[in-house]
Parts: structure tokens; C-alpha cells; sequence
């Protein structure tokens, strides 16, 4: 659920929102690779390089790389 509406604020021009949402999904499944990306891809929107940078880091640890 938390994915889905994270990707309609990230397509409505609504990082912060999509941000706080994908975080709530991670919450709860933090290995979910869809909520990574988007939540790595709401922080860049938001301009914060640093926080994307390590959720990258995650991400590539959960895909096995």
C-alpha cells in the first residue's frame, strides 16, 4: 500500500510526502527493494544526497551486490 501511494506523491510532485510514506512501508518490510529506490529517489527529489547515498548502500546490500 505504502508503495503505491509513495509512487502517486513522487508522480504529483510531492516528495516530502512520498518520502514519509515510503519510510512508513520500510518500517515494516525494510528489505523491500521498490521501496528503497522510491525512497532513495523522494530524498534526491528533497536534496538530501547524503541520506540517498546510504539507502544506495542498502540497497545494493539487500539486491546482493
Amino acid at each position: 500500500m505504502e508503495l503505491r501511494l509513495g509512487d502517486y506523491y513522487m508522480r504529483t510532485g510531492e516528495g516530502q510526502k512520498a518520502a514519509e510514506t515510503y519510510w512508513e512501508g520500510l518500517k515494516r518490510r525494510p528489505n523491500d527493494i521498490g521501496a528503497l529506490r522510491g525512497y532513495q529517489q523522494a530524498l534526491i527529489r528533497l536534496g538530501r544526497k547524503e541520506d540517498a547515498a546510504a539507502i544506495g548502500r542498502q540497497l545494493e546490500i539487500v539486491k546482493g551486490n
